[in-house]
């Protein structure tokens, strides 16, 4: 897999994307183009272009489709002994469905940026999914422990 992933990262990571994720529409011709050149012109990269997925679809729903619904798939560790806690793909799907429909019922729509300031909780992965489920564009901070 490495040796392919270096001599032809294209079909490579192709492989990958057909097999390990939903596609709502397959991607065009080209998987990848970039620009790293300022004399070219701007700096770009692009991946998939024309296609359309939905990553929290693939992290969650999909799990769910499979029989994953009742395994783990995120286990929290407090720092104080005795919090610890963790969410089935479906409790974690239905957590994310409610703080998704939240947003959008407040007015944030695909495109919007959204700018996440949270200590490291249950709750971040939770608003992460909920941004990317309903095409957000999210930016995480993370208060500083002192």
């Amino acid at each position: 897999m490495y040796k392919k992933s270096i001599e032809d990262p294209a079909g490579f990571w192709s492989d990958i994307a057909l097999w390990e994720f939903y596609w709502k529409q397959k991607w065009g011709d080209h998987i990848y183009s970039e620009n790293l050149d300022v004399n070219k012109g701007n700096i770009k990269i692009e991946w998939f272009k024309g296609g359309i997925t939905n990553i929290c679809y693939n992290c969650l729903d999909r799990n769910i489709d499979v029989g994953l619904g009742d395994k783990i798939a995120l286990h929290w560790e407090s720092n104080e002994p005795g919090f610890d806690a963790h969410l089935t793909y479906s409790q974690l799907l239905h957590r994310v469905c409610q703080l998704a429909n939240y947003l959008k019922s407040i007015g944030v729509k695909k495109g919007d940026a959204v700018i996440v300031y949270l200590h490291m909780l249950l709750e971040l992965p939770i608003t992460m999914l909920a941004c990317a489920r309903i095409g957000a564009v999210h930016s995480v901070r993370t208060p500083s422990c002192t």
